[in-house]
């Protein structure tokens, strides 16, 4: 056996029937941060540009899924090391897969993770895995050596401190191979940002930064990671990078070894920045203070264009005061949109006054939010809503990458918080047949994912929607095709496209599927099966399958030492059209031999939000073992969380609201109505 802890191994000597280990003492650090393992393990080893020893540990038989997460660590390692300034303090770095980890934790010197986040097989993995290990999780435990353990939040409502500042630069500066070629920081906007915004457009949404009586009513959630990391690119844009960059770097320096409240950072910003005339403070705390954000509304008065603001939300009962400062940026069709948005910021939209005077005639179109760099949405008169869809449809490529997904994602959103008609976010859709790049397509796919879902019980109406989806991604298909070839963005662009196909029931989508899954009921270790693919392939094989295919499937997540394989074979087996079987799978959750407790949330939210009958099957268990789920979730309401939002998102109906409402406890039911979404 082997023994693990912060600090580096001194010596291992047996003594009688045991070894004894000692290590060396660690840092001075917070006691939430100490940890030790023990166990029969495998590892690989590397040593870093500054000679730290940085090694992946897992259990025996899984070494040859470990040198992609050990580059990775490496590199961030290198790259974080150099960007901050500051050496990493210890002559170690280990990171050890653990079975029953839920997703991550930052010990210093001896990061946790779950085995899918930090091991992977090239064959039997797919790009979003691999993005998400290579790029999300790993350098953000890894950026968490410096926010989070050698500076520390004084208190946990200052949490963002650590987890939105290391969301951040995981991002933007922990993995340079990747980056470029991954467009990470384009798909921040995606994955942190645009996300954000959704959580944060409902009144029951709550501060980044609030008090908090005790560690455990902290909340470890969205609003913390990716409002809080959306709001620090925000300011990154306004005050600059290098600029910001010489902050964090007093900052950290500063409070290497302790701790830090938020005042800090914004005195760290206003050391860099004296003479400008902003106070950060006063511009940037209402964004972490203030519950929800902005939405711009453009419109003409008294023969002028103005822009006035007014907080953004999706079920409004009552009119809500909360002002910003909001760095408010905008193009028209006279400009060039492709000119870096840091170079065209515009004015300040203030608290104190009612709207600001814009340079804009009319004529054209205008593009407000330039570059998505505010965490905030734009409106328009809905004459420019039709000029920007013209304009997209003759050429796309005035617009950025990020400004055709920004205006995607605003039209679809306002149209849900019924500011804006649904047929103007459906005409801006019309020109995806001439859209190459991956973004704008993620975009299209998330927001139409909302449409199809309130339009399931619609009939002819969700068949003629799935349909104009499918014409819609066919060019990209038929440019991409089935097999592993492209680049990253190719092969995230190919999944988005077969899915589209598969789910409108297209015969040669279905048939492509099809013949896959029959090669791997063959040979599991097959290598026909296109990586990216495979949780289609696994789902339409199932679907369109036999109950022993479903139960060969089941088996593999017990005979497979490959943990980067669990989650595409846990959504294929939601792909049963079966609701025994469904009902079966949900009630595995409850047993931890047939299912772990960390795949759980996985199971509920395939089942609830990959199949056609999955919702009510999914509430229906949810109703019936609340008890059950609140007890393997430590009675955490910020951990029930996990569980309950992929299932009451897809709700729809007057009579799902009436369920919610007449739950079993009070607490069940303000949970759910605080996250209900039709």
């Amino acid at each position: 056996m082997q023994a693990f802890t912060n600090g580096a191994q001194v010596s291992s000597a047996p003594k009688g029937n045991l070894t004894m280990t000692s290590f060396a003492t660690s840092p001075k650090m917070q006691t939430y941060l100490n940890a030790f393992d023990v166990g029969y393990y495998e590892l690989m080893e590397k040593t870093s540009n500054s000679g730290v020893k940085v090694r992946t540990i897992a259990r025996p038989g899984r070494k040859d899924q470990m040198p992609y997460a050990l580059k990775a660590a490496t590199e961030s390692l290198n790259q974080l090391e150099q960007f901050f300034g500051i050496p990493y303090p210890l002559p170690k770095l280990d990171l050890i897969a653990t079975p029953e980890c839920l997703v991550a934790m930052e010990n210093w010197g001896l990061i946790h993770m779950e085995e899918d986040g930090l091991l992977y097989k090239e064959e039997f993995s797919n790009e979003e895995i691999k993005q998400n290990l290579l790029i999300r999780w790993l350098p953000h435990e890894i950026a968490h050596m410096w926010f989070g353990n050698l500076v520390t939040m004084s208190w946990w409502d200052d949490l963002w401190l650590n987890e939105a500042f290391a969301d951040y630069y995981n991002y933007h500066e922990a993995s340079p191979i990747s980056n470029m070629a991954w467009n990470m920081p384009a798909q921040f906007v995606q994955i942190n940002v645009c996300s954000s915004l959704e959580l944060d457009g409902y009144e029951s949404s709550r501060p980044v930064v609030e008090p908090v009586n005790t560690p455990s009513l902290s909340m470890f959630d969205d609003i913390v990671y990716k409002k809080g990391s959306s709001v620090i690119r925000m300011i990154v844009h306004k005050i600059g990078h290098d600029k910001f960059t010489r902050a964090m770097k007093k900052y950290l320096k500063k409070h290497s070894y302790g701790n830090a409240n938020t005042n800090d950072v914004w005195a760290a910003l206003e050391s860099v920045t004296q003479g400008n005339g902003i106070y950060y403070k006063n511009v940037f705390e209402p964004w972490v203070h203030n519950v929800g954000f902005p939405v711009v509304t453009i419109r003409e008065s008294s023969g002028k264009y103005i822009a006035s603001q007014k907080r953004f939300v999706y079920l409004k009962d009552k009119t809500d005061q909360t002002k910003w400062y909001i760095p408010f940026s905008y193009v028209t069709g006279a400009d060039d949109a492709r000119v870096p948005p840091e170079t065209n910021f515009s004015v300040w939209i203030e608290p104190s006054k009612s709207s600001v005077n814009i340079t804009w005639d009319g004529n054209g179109w205008i593009k407000g939010n330039y570059g998505q760099t505010g965490f905030y949405r734009v409106n328009y008169p809905e004459a420019n809503w039709d000029n920007l869809a013209r304009q997209l449809e003759a050429t796309p490529t005035v617009f950025s990458e990020l400004d055709r997904y920004g205006l995607i994602d605003d039209s679809f959103n306002l149209a849900r918080a019924n500011m804006l008609n649904i047929t103007k976010a459906m005409d801006i859709t019309v020109y995806l047949t001439k859209e190459t790049e991956y973004l704008p397509w993620k975009g299209a796919e998330m927001n139409l994912n909302y449409i199809k879902k309130i339009l399931k019980h619609g009939g002819h109406t969700y068949r003629h929607l799935m349909k104009y989806l499918a014409f819609q991604s066919k060019t990209i298909l038929k440019k991409l095709g089935y097999e592993n070839t492209g680049t990253h963005l190719d092969k995230l662009q190919r999944l988005m496209a077969v899915h589209f196909q598969c789910e409108a029931g297209e015969k040669t989508c279905l048939g492509n599927m099809t013949a896959m899954f029959n090669e791997w009921k063959k040979d599991h270790m097959s290598f026909s099966v296109t990586p990216v693919l495979r949780k289609l392939v696994y789902h339409y094989g199932i679907a369109l399958g036999t109950p022993e295919d479903w139960e060969r499937v089941y088996n593999r997540i017990h005979t497979s030492v490959i943990a980067s394989e669990m989650q595409p074979l846990l959504y294929g087996l939601a792909g049963s059209r079966d609701i025994w079987t469904l009902n079966k799978f949900l009630q595995m959750t409850m047993d931890q031999m047939k299912i772990k407790e960390q795949y759980s949330k996985h199971v509920i939210d395939f089942v609830a939000n990959e199949n056609p009958a999955g919702a009510e099957v999914a509430w229906s268990f949810i109703r019936a073992n609340w008890g059950k789920l609140k007890k393997m979730s430590g009675g955490s309401v910020g951990a029930m969380l996990t569980y309950l939002p992929s299932v009451t998102k897809r709700f729809s109906t007057d009579y799902q609201l009436q369920q919610v409402g007449t739950a079993k406890s009070m607490a069940m039911a303000i949970t759910l109505q605080a996250m209900l979404v039709y």
